[in-house]
């Protein structure tokens, strides 16, 4: 009926054409395995059959041969929107509808085959309306997801009964018609089917990635605060004096630099314990470094939060009492004084020295110099107390 002339070139067309896109575009695109996936292969059947009739035409039984392909493929899509198709009986039909095409070719070259594919023909269709009817009950509740699928099988269904009746140019036409519809339709739906299903794919993607981007930028984050935490007490540690746990020498220079390069009033005082050579030679070293820590945590509690105590050198250390003046620092010193005498544990008094920026030098080394002068001052006074070189004002 429809091998030769210009409807069998057109339906030829529209069955090669939109069968090879489903089955491509399924086989490379889809990885779900839900009805979508399973219903792909099921277009090989028109496809086989249809090359097969072309390449070798099998006389009388060749529209035959064709409905029953195309009737085996509406049936399939049927099963498929009835039956879960994570369910074995489903899988085992479409199993099956995959092997019929060869079955029907082979079907096409015996003497049975004139009478058994008529007959196979009309069951098939009757089939399909009834399993159609109940796989419209069955996806009412989805037709809006599913009707270009099930608008592709109606019109495939009903090319069905014109390809059994009389030949003639309107049946032709109308056949043609309704299979370029029913191809169209569920190509239709097969390629949004996998454009959501790519674009899902898309967006959880870009979900996760933003979810891992969010992830290393806290890990980078932390990392950096751990490394600046670290950073912060390697530096701390470096300026850091072992045995006292006050500043050492270089850090206490540049705190009195930083306080030189802000340009504001400040005094230093210079500390020496007393006769602690003799402490060292005749108690141990051991003993000597246990004064140290304790004086100079005494000294740390007697001054405020934003002076500095540093160990300069020895058994000498260095307060700097920032917007302090010479006479204020005095107190400071007398305080010092009171609180290691009050301890019980520490037999040892203090000779201080002290100096103010900036009438008595301008620079780290020359305020060093004039404390010094002012702790020589001390110990000459007898020691245990606190001397200034220059004239108080």
């Amino acid at each position: 009926m429809f091998q030769t002339g210009l409807a069998g070139q057109i339906l030829f067309l529209l069955v090669i054409g939109f069968s090879l896109l489903i089955v491509v575009i399924n086989q490379c695109f889809n990885r779900q395995q839900g009805p979508l996936f399973w219903s792909g292969p099921l277009f090989f059947s028109p496809l086989l059959v249809f090359a097969f009739l072309y390449l070798f035409p099998p006389g009388k039984t060749a529209e035959t041969l064709f409905i029953a392909a195309e009737t085996l493929l509406i049936l399939g899509m049927a099963v498929l929107l009835i039956v879960p198709v994570n369910k074995l009986p489903a899988r085992a039909f479409m199993l099956g509808a995959y092997a019929m095409p060869p079955v029907l070719i082979g079907l096409s070259f015996l003497p049975v085959g004139l009478r058994l594919l008529p007959q196979l023909n009309r069951v098939l269709l009757y089939a399909n309306i009834a399993l159609l009817i109940l796989a419209l009950l069955q996806s009412r509740r989805r037709l809006n997801q599913t009707s270009a699928y099930t608008l592709g099988l109606l019109f495939l269904l009903a090319a069905q009964p014109l390809a059994l009746q009389a030949d003639s140019a309107l049946n032709r036409a109308a056949y043609v018609a309704l299979h370029g519809l029913a191809l169209g339709s569920i190509f239709l739906y097969f390629y949004q089917s996998i454009q959501n299903h790519l674009r899902q794919n898309i967006d959880d993607a870009n979900r996760r990635l933003l979810e891992w981007e969010k992830t290393v930028k806290f890990e980078v984050l932390k990392r950096t605060i751990d490394f600046e935490h670290t950073h912060q007490r390697l530096l701390d540690i470096s300026k850091t004096d072992g045995l006292t746990n006050c500043l050492n020498k270089n850090a206490i220079m540049e705190e009195i630099d930083k306080l030189v390069q802000g340009k504001q009033n400040f005094t230093i005082l210079m500390a020496d314990i007393d006769k602690f050579k003799e402490i060292n030679d005749t108690q141990g070293h051991l003993v000597g470094d246990q004064i140290l820590a304790q004086v100079s945590a005494v000294v740390q509690r007697s001054i405020r939060g934003v002076d500095c105590l540093g160990r300069y050198g020895g058994d000498e250390f260095i307060v700097t009492l920032p917007r302090t003046a010479i006479r204020d620092a005095f107190y400071v010193g007398e305080r010092i004084k009171k609180n290691i005498a009050e301890q019980n544990e520490l037999d040892v008094t203090l000779s201080i020295g002290a100096a103010s920026y900036p009438q008595d030098g301008d620079a780290a080394v020359k305020l060093i110099e004039f404390a010094d002068k002012g702790l020589y001052l001390s110990k000459q006074h007898g020691r245990n107390t606190i001397s200034y070189a220059g004239e108080l004002q």
